[in-house]
């Protein structure tokens, strides 16, 4: 698993995400298609992130030692604000999902995490307009490839994406990804 970056024809510098989906043992080959469908939704917020020159390593600065706590705290709140305002559970904003078929009434657990749209070490803000629930595994898969997509990357794609393409057409949200 990791990332490739390619100049394809059209000139852009395309880092894509290697999956390896195939592989039954990996995280993505047990999870369902509302699960790869949020990846999809993920990775196509890099790609436009990419595209728009947003894509800014600042690991190892000053600001984003400041801005990982200030996220980190935001996230918390993220979560205590949903989860003790009734409105947003009996009628959540979709808007605050990566995909709808994530979309989640009651109260939010530990399946799901507040992910900064924008990632912080990529040059995003800390702050909770920068957030949306993202499923805990989704989340955590997709930390690793963050780091490797390089700022020259001028788009991001994921050989596993769009989810429809082969591994979930025809199938509901909580099928297998894998037949």
């Amino acid at each position: 698993m990791g990332v490739t970056v390619h100049m394809p024809i059209s000139g852009k510098l395309t880092a894509t995400i290697e999956c390896e989906i195939e592989k039954k043992d990996s995280a993505k080959g047990n999870w369902n298609c509302c699960q790869l469908k949020q990846f999809c939704a993920k990775v196509n917020e890099l790609n436009q992130q990419a595209a728009n020159g947003e894509l800014k390593d600042i690991r190892g600065t000053d600001q984003y030692d400041v801005n990982r706590l200030t996220g980190d705290k935001a996230a918390k709140d993220f979560r205590e604000a949903w989860n003790s305002n009734p409105k947003m559970r009996k009628n959540p904003t979709k808007s605050k999902f990566y995909h709808e078929c994530a979309v989640k009434k009651g109260k939010i657990g530990e399946e799901m995490q507040p992910d900064h749209v924008h990632e912080i070490q990529q040059g995003g803000p800390p702050g909770e307009s920068n957030l949306r629930w993202l499923d805990t595994s989704v989340n955590r898969s997709i930390q690793g490839h963050v780091g490797a997509i390089p700022e020259v990357a001028t788009a991001v794609d994921a050989d596993c994406c769009p989810a429809g393409r082969s591994y979930c057409k025809g199938k509901g949200d909580r099928a297998s990804v894998l037949p």
